[in-house]
């Protein structure tokens, strides 16, 4: 990364942003009005996102049944006679044992995900898919991480338990490198540790964090560290631990989520300030450029596209915004009737899957905010959620529950 990559104010240059309007999904796509070629290079300028009619597009599904030929058509009668179980049993399960009772019985119905893992004795903090798609990483509230097969749920390593300390950031972090060869793991706000996976044994640890996020070109790890209502943000070297930049944002209070452009060379910051902004910053330096602030409520996650066009992010105000870096607002999804905790671009680019506390993941067109398939296993609020590398399924899980489920996209999706 030299100075030479730095673009131009020009090519940041933030065009006018027209009042909201009540239509959700534009006709045509934004194009920045003034954009130059040498920014985000090799990905800007965006190319225009595929224009598909929502006729053509498969309509949205009330339960994700595993992907299998055995089972057949799906009655709507059955469909309404789970539903009506599940109901029965919340009911019940309130009398009988709360949470866990009704862990124990909704496990036992449809719809079944493709496969559960049950590692954890407690809620699941967060989800990383190995880059190589061999492994699934899980982070439980005992706050140790385990290491999995995403076909078989075999446990294959599970770290060391971390003393708890009492924070008031009860979440941890988990972050391949490119690679797969190594974990960064980070539990409330403290120190974060670099695993070797194919070795089992830590590396090294160094600094605090509570958000920890490796960058695409695999040299560096972005990593937040919160202290009362403020935050500071730090790269490192991620295999030496050597500290290449630090930035304190007192001012602009706690930092929610960040991720890196695809070309390691930008961070996008989510801020917990009066305006829900999200910034954008060159990687290393302190250059920042103007940021999106239509948020209406505090943003949870930031997902970069895989080409660098555009960037998705979760709200608490139960939507979900794709947005340009120059040119601004594109497209709000409305699906959700809560919270969202988690928004993702899929690898392939082709879609977005957001998790919430309506128990549900939602996966949908990113062009046209058309709802594809709706994920429904869930008895309580989805809080972590992870793409497979080939797109294809997708990890999903709560911080009530202590299992992870493991379930498959329609192949006509």
């Amino acid at each position: 990364m030299t100075e030479n990559d730095s673009p131009s104010s020009e090519a940041f240059h933030q065009p006018a942003v027209p009042a909201p309007a009540e239509i959700i999904v534009p006709q045509a796509p934004l194009e920045p009005e003034s954009t130059s070629a040498a920014a985000f290079t090799p990905q800007w300028p965006p190319a225009p996102m595929p224009q598909v009619s929502p006729d053509a597009l498969p309509p949205s599904m009330p339960y994700a049944f595993p992907v299998s030929s055995s089972r057949g058509k799906i009655k709507r009668r059955n469909i309404l006679l789970r539903a009506g179980s599940l109901v029965a049993l919340t009911g019940l399960s309130t009398l009988i044992g709360g949470p866990m009772a009704l862990h124990w019985l909704v496990r036992h119905l449809p719809p079944h995900p493709a496969l559960r893992y049950e590692g954890h004795w407690n809620g699941v903090y967060a989800l990383a898919w190995s880059p190589d798609g061999s492994r699934i990483a899980s982070v439980g509230r005992e706050g140790r991480f385990h290491i999995w097969g995403p076909r078989t749920a075999q446990t294959l390593f599970t770290s060391p338990e971390i003393e708890y300390q009492f924070s008031a950031f009860n979440y941890a972090a988990l972050a391949w490198s490119p690679d797969a060869r190594f974990l960064a793991f980070s539990w409330a706000d403290q120190q974060i540790q670099v695993w070797n996976v194919t070795a089992q044994h830590q590396q090294l640890s160094y600094g605090d964090s509570v958000i920890v996020s490796w960058s695409p070109n695999g040299n560096y790890l972005a990593t937040i560290f919160h202290f009362g209502q403020s935050s500071t943000f730090c790269i490192w070297e991620a295999l030496t631990g050597k500290k290449l930049f630090t930035q304190d944002r007192v001012e602009v209070c706690a930092i929610n989520a960040l991720t890196w452009s695809p070309d390691s060379t930008y961070i996008a910051f989510a801020s917990d300030d009066k305006l829900n902004s999200v910034q954008i910053w060159k990687a290393l330096s302190a250059e920042q450029f103007p940021g999106y602030t239509r948020h209406r409520g505090n943003v949870s996650s930031l997902s970069w596209s895989p080409d660098g066009t555009y960037i998705v992010s979760a709200e608490t105000d139960h939507t979900v915004q794709v947005w340009h870096p120059v040119a601004g607002h594109r497209l709000t999804y409305r699906g959700h009737a809560d919270q969202v905790y988690v928004a993702s671009w899929s690898p392939n680019g082709k879609y977005i899957a957001s998790a919430s506390a309506d128990r549900t993941v939602q996966v949908w067109h990113p062009a046209t905010g058309k709802c594809l398939f709706t994920y429904q296993g869930h008895p309580y609020d989805v809080t972590s959620m992870v793409w497979s590398p080939d797109s294809k399924s997708i990890a999903s899980a709560s911080s009530s529950l202590p299992d992870v489920h493991v379930w498959n996209l329609p192949t006509n999706l």
